[in-house]
């Protein structure tokens, strides 16, 4: 299996560590610690996901 090189920007490690701190935390949430837009948190989880740079479990 040839793994996919994904390159994070400061936004992604930043979202990545809310998750990795608290798995359930909320985008509304995401959003304000970011000072960023829902639909900017949106595509960036959205892009890290199909990456497979973490999945969603429920």
């Amino acid at each position: 299996m040839k793994m996919k090189i994904v390159t994070l920007s400061e936004y992604d490690r930043k979202i990545l560590h809310m998750l990795d701190s608290n798995g359930r935390e909320s985008v509304a949430n995401i959003t304000k610690q970011l000072c960023k837009g829902r639909e900017f948190v949106l595509y960036r989880l959205n892009r890290l996901k199909k990456a497979g740079v973490y999945t969603k479990i429920s």
